[in-house]
C-alpha cells in the first residue's frame, strides 16, 4: 500500500467521520430547539385560536417579508443573498469533491461550510437583540397587530440565545478539524 492511498484512505476516514458527527449534532440541534418551537407554536394558539393551517403558513411568509423589508437594509438583504448562496456552493463543492475522491477540495470546501456556518450563528446572535427591538417596537406602534406576532418570555430567549452560542462553538471546531484535515492530506 502506498503512502498515497494511505492518506486518502484517512482523509476520508476522518471526513465520514466528522459528517457522521455533523449528523449527531443535527439531531441534537433538533431536540434542544424543538421545546422552544412547540411553546411558540402553544402560544399562537393560544392568542389566536381561529387561524387555519393556510393562515398561519400565510402568517409566516408575511411577517419573513416584512422582516426583511423593514429590518434589514438593501444592502444588508444582498449580503444575506450572496452569503447564502456561498454557503450553499460550498456545501456542494463539498460533496463533489467526496464524490471524485479529491480530498484536498472536500477538506477546503468543508472549512469553508463549516467556518460560514460559525459566523452565521454568531451574526444571528449578534443581531438577535436588534431584532427583539424591532418587534416590540411593531406591537407598540401597532396595537392591532396585524402580522400576529408572539414573543417569548425572557427566559426562552436566554436558553435559545445560550444554544445559538453553543451552535457557533460547534460549527467553529467542525471548520477547525476540516483545517486540520486539509493538512493530513
Amino acid at each position: 500500500m502506498q503512502f498515497q492511498d494511505f492518506k486518502g484512505i484517512l482523509s476520508l476516514i476522518v471526513l465520514v467521520i466528522l459528517i457522521i458527527t455533523l449528523i449527531n449534532f443535527c439531531i441534537y440541534m433538533e431536540k434542544t430547539t424543538k421545546p422552544f418551537v412547540k411553546a411558540k407554536k402553544q402560544l399562537i394558539k393560544e392568542r389566536f385560536p381561529n387561524l387555519t393551517n393556510k393562515e398561519l403558513k400565510s402568517r409566516n411568509f408575511s411577517i419573513t417579508k416584512y422582516e426583511l423589508n423593514n429590518f434589514f437594509s438593501r444592502k444588508q438583504r444582498t449580503i444575506i443573498r450572496i452569503y447564502g448562496a456561498i454557503l450553499i456552493l460550498s456545501l456542494i463543492l463539498m460533496i463533489f469533491g467526496l464524490i471524485t475522491q479529491k480530498s484536498i477540495l472536500e477538506a477546503l470546501f468543508a472549512v469553508v461550510f463549516f467556518y460560514l456556518l460559525a459566523l452565521l450563528f454568531k451574526l444571528v446572535r449578534l443581531i438577535d437583540n436588534d431584532r427583539l427591538a424591532f418587534w416590540n417596537e411593531y406591537l407598540l406602534s401597532t396595537p392591532d397587530n396585524p402580522l400576529k406576532i408572539v414573543m417569548l418570555d425572557d427566559d426562552s430567549k436566554a436558553k435559545v440565545n445560550a444554544i445559538r452560542k453553543q451552535f457557533t462553538r460547534y460549527f467553529f471546531v467542525f471548520g477547525s478539524l476540516c483545517f486540520f484535515l486539509l493538512f493530513l492530506v
